[in-house]
């Protein structure tokens, strides 16, 4: 009976050492991979953030609704000491 118990326990204690070891490598590998898909998600983000259209006069956000509308910080009748008129929504990237 002695026997058997011990050869029992180390059968169990190798297989804890194996599911051990292969919960690691898991753990290792998906943090990798987060940290993979993290990184992918920041470079997409900034790439978008290129595209961004703001108003290099008053700094807002342009979108559908607003992209052709009048700047107040550019509008005509402000505009009218300066040697030249600028156009109405100034893009910069």
């Amino acid at each position: 009976m002695k026997f058997k118990d011990d050869v029992i326990w180390k059968l169990s204690e190798e297989l804890k050492k194996k599911y051990d070891y292969y919960q690691e490598e898991f753990d290792k590998e998906t943090r990798h991979e987060m940290n993979e898909w993290a990184r992918l998600v920041d470079r997409y983000a900034s790439e978008l953030k290129k595209y961004e259209l703001v108003c290099s006069f008053c700094g807002q956000h342009l979108a559908d609704h607003n992209v052709n509308a009048e700047c107040p910080e550019n509008h005509p009748k402000l505009l009218s000491g300066r040697s030249h008129p600028a156009s109405e929504h100034s893009q910069q990237q």
